[in-house]
């Protein structure tokens, strides 16, 4: 494949002066506009009887707007109204990591010839505003990497796509009009007609566009930039290196499907996720829409200097940023109050249309047993909404262990697990030893079967949440300190912990770093032949559904703490299940919250950003490079 741009042919010729044309009258008409606007703007502003009405009437719009509400419509800057032209099918693409290679590069065929028609038309008009932009596209590649939207009879791009074609070679900048591509004129072109159009072209695709204001004033010096022959052919190829990209590493607190999505942009392009998972977010140019890989595919993009993308996974895909996702959940929340709302009022009104007495809310009758206090004993927080959560790797070396929560329904058989790992190997498991306030048995020690304390000494030590848990039992206090905890594991054991959930959002707060694995209850069935397998032959059907209700509705409360998922279908599997997550949890880099090793990370002199724009630091107590 040649390195210029083919000599301009007689008809492109007159193609190129008829869009000259064109746009002189569109930017004559858009200049005769603005001068009309500001003659009626200057005349009106001298006009004598509007300064007499502009006098008379300060009072009326003071006492205006004391008493009206109006409020300007703004120009909405979401983005969801812009289509794109990118085809609903996915193919696997081909790896772009010669893009930024010499022209001598056996791939050289993916690099975009540029050249400005604008010099060449200068010196037979004087006019220099379009540019010819030739890309090659593969044959099993269906993406371009940009999306485009219409204004009025204009084709834009509207959307730069990480890892495509387009950003990698900076052929295509946002903005940029398309004008002509391989001859035929996009101008009134809809964006699914430009989107069908585009998606059966591959091989050499040259583009007439106007460029955007935003491009590199660079692309305008020929002497510098370009040069061309004297039948008008281009005959070097204009490239810019990207900069070091910053990445933010993120974790999702919520499911998002772009098929449930209103609002995405393009869905071909928006990447569905799952809570808790691990998101790395390339680019948060649109304020509304980030663009980002999922932990899978980031990782196989490679992380050494050279690779540049997989093939199955080369563009970036669209999420809702945080603070579009928070106004979309406030909505939708909204919207949900309001019906409830109606449909509420609607049953309430009696036979002859009068209003029932409204109904006090219910209280649970308490089980009998130890009443657990927390120190932030929150149900589901419905004004909370949650999106993102800022995670960094996280490996020590100094053998300092992660606690383990134990999360789930009360008959589940979270304390089996806990007490039968324990057992298995007690120089590596550990538990905290708990603090009371009862009396000491004979058979007791102090510190190692309890800790032994006073009520106005337990009560005190709770008030300055030096408690992760506690409760009352039988007129005594019960509780498990931070400080229990850390005694295990400065022992270099794993601290085995059994917690309610409304505990895990004090226990984050700590320095302790936890690691929650949720224990899901198993289907109905499989749960009643548990019990019997115990000797529990007596247990109700209602008794064992509520066990599962309960289950679904700490997953949907707490599930963003929560680390790893364990269905207890049979106890020596979860075992078996457990230790492995436990082992990988010593010996492997986890994705902890980023604001655990702030401080830690803020005491270390060699943590930095290197030219891949990746954060390297000491595997000690901090980020690790990824």
């Amino acid at each position: 494949m040649s390195n210029s741009l083919p000599p301009i042919s007689p008809g492109q010729w007159d193609r190129v002066k008829e869009y000259q044309d064109d746009l002189r009258r569109r930017q004559e008409s858009t200049i005769k506009k603005e001068q009309q606007e500001n003659f009626f703007r200057t005349s009106l502003r001298a006009s004598k009887k509007l300064q007499a009405l502009k006098n008379t009437s300060n009072g009326l719009a003071a006492d205006f707007d004391k008493h009206c509400v109006l409020v300007e419509e703004k120009e909405c800057h979401f983005g969801y109204s812009n289509k794109c032209y990118s085809p609903t099918s996915s193919t696997p693409r081909q790896s772009l990591s010669d893009l930024h290679d010499d022209t001598d590069s056996p791939k050289k065929d993916f690099a975009a010839h540029v050249g400005t028609i604008s010099s060449i038309v200068s010196t037979e008009k004087g006019e220099s505003n379009l540019m010819v932009v030739k890309i090659f596209k593969p044959e099993d590649d269906s993406y371009l990497g940009a999306t485009v939207k219409n204004e009025g009879n204009r084709v834009l791009i509207g959307r730069i796509i990480q890892g495509g074609i387009c950003e990698k070679t900076k052929s295509l900048v946002e903005g940029d009009e398309l004008i002509e591509v391989n001859g035929r004129d996009l101008r009134g072109q809809s964006v699914n007609e430009v989107s069908d159009m585009l998606r059966r072209c591959h091989g050499d695709i040259i583009f007439i566009i106007l460029p955007s204001p935003s491009r590199n004033l660079s692309h305008q010096n020929h002497s510098k930039d370009g040069s061309f022959s004297s039948d008008g052919s281009v005959q070097n190829v204009l490239r810019t290196k990207a900069p070091a990209p910053v990445i933010h590493h993120i974790r999702a607190l919520f499911d998002y499907d772009p098929e449930d999505d209103y609002f995405v942009p393009c869905r071909e392009l928006a990447l569905k996720f799952q809570r808790g998972d691990i998101l790395h977010v390339i680019s948060k140019k649109d304020e509304n829409w980030w663009q980002a890989y999922r932990e899978d595919d980031f990782t196989s993009r490679g992380r050494d200097k050279n690779s540049v993308g997989d093939t199955n996974q080369q563009l970036a895909g669209l999420i809702p940023s945080s603070s579009f996702q928070k106004q979309v959940e406030l909505y939708n929340r909204e919207v949900d109050r309001k019906a409830v709302n109606d449909d509420q009022r609607g049953r309430s009104k009696g036979i002859f249309g009068c209003h029932n007495k409204k109904e006090g809310p219910t209280l649970k009758k308490k089980k009998k047993g130890v009443n657990m206090v927390t120190i932030q004993d929150e149900e589901c927080s419905e004004e909370e909404v949650l999106t993102y959560e800022d995670v960094c790797l996280y490996l020590s070396r100094s053998g300092r262990k992660r606690p383990v929560v134990l999360i789930g329904p009360e008959g589940v058989g979270c304390l089996e697990l806990r007490q039968k790992l324990i057992e298995s190997d007690k120089n590596r498991y550990g538990s905290a030893v708990p603090h009371t306030t009862r009396p000491q048995k004979g058979n007791e020690r102090d510190g190692l079967d309890f800790h032994f304390t006073s009520k106005q000494k337990f009560l005190e030590d709770s008030k300055n949440g030096m408690f992760v848990e506690y409760g009352e039992f039988q007129k005594f206090f019960y509780g498990t300190s931070v400080t229990a905890v850390q005694n295990v594991v400065q022992q270099s054991k794993t601290c085995l912990l059994t917690l309610r959930p409304e505990s895990l959002a004090q226990l984050r707060k700590s320095d302790l770093m936890p690691y929650v694995v949720f224990i899901a209850p198993p289907a109905l069935m499989q749960l009643k032949r548990q019990k019997e397998m115990l000797g529990m032959y007596g247990v109700k059907d209602e008794e064992l559904k509520q066990i599962l209700n309960e289950g679904k509705r700490m997953e949907q409360c707490y599930g963003h703490m929560f680390d790893h998922i364990i269905v207890n279908i049979e106890y020596q599997r979860s075992l078996s299940e457990l230790k492995e997550m436990i082992t990988k949890l010593d010996t492997e880099p986890q994705w902890v919250s980023n604001s655990w090793l702030t401080d830690k990370v803020n005491s270390f002199k060699g943590g930095q950003v290197n030219g891949r724009g990746r954060i390297t630091s000491f595997f000690e107590e901090g980020k690790i490079p990824i």
